[in-house]
């Protein structure tokens, strides 16, 4: 819910697609965050840490997505307090 939170979700969109390198995700990030004008400080230190830790949720997005797991919702939950876990339960909610 920061001023990165635009560019996060981008940037976590790439990552589960994997439609681009962890490196162009990574730098997509990065200049989204420069076009929100996030503090360069904050930014630095976010493009930091996805770039040292990203490789392990990439490779966690990949294994998901091989078992079937879905992430990309086709409609938004009515109640916002609904937890990750009973949206994934519900049918309809993830595009195939």
């Amino acid at each position: 819910d920061g001023e990165y939170a635009y560019a996060a979700v981008v940037h976590d969109y790439l990552y589960w697609t994997q439609t681009r390198s962890p490196k162009e995700a990574d730098l997509i990030l990065d200049m989204a965050m420069e076009d929100f004008d996030v503090g360069a400080v904050t930014a630095k230190l976010i493009y930091g840490a996805v770039r040292l830790g990203g490789k392990s949720a990439w490779k966690g997005n990949a294994e998901k997505k091989a078992q079937g797991e879905k992430r990309v919702p086709i409609r938004l939950p009515q109640d916002p307090r609904m937890t990750w876990d009973d949206s994934k339960q519900r049918p309809g909610v993830f595009a195939p």
